[in-house]
């Protein structure tokens, strides 16, 4: 195909992607892809003989930003702990490592063992506490780290159960943490990769490997993670060294950046206040904790936009909370005045005109948290209590001559921590919870890297490198579609073979047909039977609902494989089937094939065990090498 049209057309593909919204953007790769299009841009453009020209890599370029993108939306989504469907993927992800197939966890186990078993096994898979929703709470990488381990453990089970379980048997301060090495291996590809990033106008630095493979992203986090674990051992790493690889550098920050570090703090707690007191004046629906501990009534606070007056009242179960159209300046425009600016108007719920009041912030005296709060305490020390000591939070202010307080639970711990910032913030107090720091931090990261783009003056090549040594491995559309045309093959040689011999053995010599060569011909059929089932089950693909391909299925064409072998009775049962029409004594021949097999036995598992030296010093008895060879055994089983 000619260069120049080839040009233009990957230069009008990308103009339509760009121009698209997200949903069709998505839905016009998805046909791409099925039309084998990443494969054709593969094979004859990006390893075709002609030179890529500079228009050209920046159109795939382009192109690989823009599919990278459809990741953005898992990235920027933290794991909802309410979420049945990401509640099983979690439990199919530890399921994947604990728990052999067939079998399951609460066989005979009450509800408290099976609980306290799950939440074990979650902390060997490497998350940092029983409860994983806690860890996948940061953005980025979100959900997106979560389809990764998932991915991993479902397209290399064997990799991943011998990574979970030889972290799991290692001493504690030389285990690799699986999930806690997936979050921090995806921030780190997505930060690569440049997802999410709007495409640039200029660049041409697009990577062969993402168009040879149909789960690049995917793919190349399973890689990855294998080589971390593998560079883990041979380190013999420490928690220490994964807290330093996970931070900006492999060692502690110098006193430059640790100096531009402080000077840009201020800066960012402005912004960290500005959005704390912002989501004060959005307001939140709470929940009233009455005597008899029944949360049954909803009310509604928010901070004036003025930040003068935090208005409150109740609403009605099931509407959302109420959108004030007007708030008033000054505190002495009155309760009637406070009242009708309260009124959300029709399309949200309205307050009760009764509930509904004001606290202004000039006599606000303290905040108190947890146990502190009066609404705390008088409830005592019940274990319901000890629940909402770590959402609960009061204000105390004057009413008239009187000392009063406003009583909140929080729906949420991140709620707790906003509402306390910003209260923090206005009464002027400094904002101490873990999410400030959390996201001071992440400020920080992002704002630091910023300012150091400027000092890196690394020269960046026009062109990437030639890839060196063997090209990357086939996809999976690939793999589909030779494993289909081998089944193909096979299939031919069978009934070609079967037709020979019926035809000469019991159709032209019918009356000389004898016992045994009924016996041949069915032996044959058995032969080719269980061969064949044996390959066809080994090439099952799986497809996802919209028929897009999931998984090709494990490669008949692989060197050395079970498949190799499978292809090789085949062919000699062929062989001894057609030859032995001339005299049914041939069939002796197809004694090689159990030959073969007792020779590969012996090199590979008797010899050595027969030639073992026996003079060899036996190894040091460890018992948690013993219980890991039990574990995988009990796996292969």
């Amino acid at each position: 195909m000619n260069q120049q049209l080839q040009t233009k057309a990957m230069a009008l593909l990308t103009a339509l992607l760009q121009g698209a919204s997200p949903a069709e953007r998505k839905h016009m790769l998805d046909y791409l892809w099925q039309r084998n299009l990443r494969q054709f841009i593969y094979k004859n453009i990006i390893h075709s003989a002609a030179p890529l020209g500079d228009e050209m890599a920046h159109h795939l370029y382009v192109l690989q930003a823009l599919t990278l993108g459809l990741l953005e939306p898992r990235m920027r989504i933290a794991l909802d702990p309410y979420s049945q469907e990401q509640r099983e993927q979690l439990q199919a992800l530890r399921q994947a490592a604990f728990e052999p197939e067939g079998e399951s966890l609460g066989t005979g186990l009450s509800a408290d063992r099976r609980r306290s078993l799950c939440a074990r096994e979650f902390r060997k898979l490497g998350f940092s506490n029983s409860n994983p929703a806690q860890d996948l709470e940061r953005v980025p990488p979100g959900l997106l780290a979560l389809d990764n381990m998932l991915y991993f453990s479902r397209h290399s089970p064997s990799a991943y159960s011998r990574f979970v379980l030889e972290n799991s048997s290692r001493e504690d301060k030389h285990e690799c943490p699986f999930a806690q090495s997936s979050i921090q291996l995806t921030v780190l590809l997505c930060e690569l990769l440049h997802v999410g990033e709007p495409c640039s106008e200029t660049a041409q630095d697009f990577s062969p490997m993402f168009f040879g493979q149909d789960q690049s992203f995917h793919e190349l986090f399973c890689v990855s993670i294998q080589l971390l674990n593998k560079t883990w051992k041979e380190m013999r790493a420490t928690q220490e060294d994964f807290d330093k690889v996970g931070g900006m550098g492999a060692g502690k920050p110098g006193p430059g950046l640790l100096e531009l570090r402080e000077k840009l703090k201020p800066e960012l707690m402005g912004l960290i206040r500005q959005q704390r007191l912002l989501h004060l004046c959005e307001g939140t629906v709470f929940r009233k904790i009455s005597s008899r501990r029944r949360q049954d009534k909803l009310w509604f606070c928010c901070l004036s936009p003025n930040h003068k007056v935090l208005l409150y009242g109740d609403v009605e179960e099931g509407a959302g909370p109420p959108i004030p159209e007007s708030l008033p300046e000054q505190r002495k425009e009155g309760e009637a005045g406070l009242r009708h600016s309260l009124s959300p108007g029709p399309p949200g719920p309205q307050w009760s005109a009764q509930s509904s009041s004001s606290v202004p912030v000039a006599d606000i005296r303290a905040l108190l948290i947890g146990k502190d709060c009066p609404h705390v305490r008088e409830k005592g020390s019940g274990k319901q209590n000890k629940d909402l000591y770590e959402l609960a939070f009061s204000l105390s202010y004057d009413r008239g001559e009187e000392e009063a307080s406003l009583n909140f639970i929080a729906p949420s711990k991140r709620e707790f921590h906003l509402w306390t910032d910003g209260l923090s913030a206005l009464l002027g107090s400094p904002m101490g919870s873990e999410q400030t720091r959390l996201d001071l931090e992440q400020l920080l990261t992002m704002e630091t890297k910023l300012q150091l783009l400027d000092l890196e003056n690394v020269p960046i090549p026009e062109q990437p490198p030639p890839p060196k040594g063997k090209v990357g491995t086939r996809g999976k559309k690939q793999i589909f579609e030779e494993n289909r045309e081998t089944l193909k093959f096979y299939l031919r040689i069978i009934l070609g073979a079967n037709a020979i011999y019926c035809l000469v053995t019991l159709v032209f010599f019918y009356s000389s047909a004898s016992f045994w060569a009924w016996m041949a011909l069915g032996f044959s059929l058995a032969v080719y039977g269980a061969s064949y089932h044996s390959m066809s089950s080994m090439a099952r693909a799986a497809f996802s609902e919209d028929g897009a391909l999931i998984d090709g299925g494990m490669d008949l064409n692989m060197e050395q494989g079970m498949a190799e072998h499978l292809k090789d009775v085949i062919l000699l049962t062929a062989i001894v089937q057609v030859l032995s029409c001339f005299s049914l004594y041939i069939w002796s021949f197809w004694l090689l094939a159990p030959g073969r097999a007792l020779y590969l036995l012996w090199v590979n598992v008797l010899g050595p065990w027969f030639t073992a030296d026996s003079g060899a010093p036996v190894p040091e008895h460890n018992e948690k090498r013993q219980r890991r060879q039990e574990r995988r055994q009990m796996k292969r089983l």
